[in-house]
């Protein structure tokens, strides 16, 4: 859903639906500080957010205030840098989620 996903295509998306209501969130831009805003975070009510980031980043993400903003939101933040490989699958109702390092 997010991808590359700054705050002005955030607050469409918001705009559009005030609750986007996911499990699961592929947070944007790499968990930098131009995406994420409060009023996404709150909006997706997701319980699950991963990260798409190296273990290092010369940009610096995951940005620390992103992180905090999910968790606080009340996800469980995961990124690929600590993780590896994240694959998350359904049966319609529950998640699971492996990855290449636990």
């Amino acid at each position: 859903m997010s991808g590359n996903l700054e705050k002005e295509g955030e607050a469409a998306l918001v705009a559009a639906s005030a609750t986007l209501n996911v499990d699961l969130v592929k947070a944007p831009h790499h968990g930098s500080k131009t995406s994420s805003t409060e009023s996404f975070v709150k909006a997706t009510q997701a319980r699950l957010a991963v990260i798409s980031v190296g273990l290092t980043s010369m940009f610096g993400h995951p940005r620390p205030e992103v992180v905090e903003r999910w968790k606080a939101a009340g996800a469980e933040v995961i990124t690929t840098g600590r993780r590896g490989t994240i694959t998350v699958s359904t049966d319609g109702t529950d998640l699971r989620v492996d990855s290449f390092v636990h």
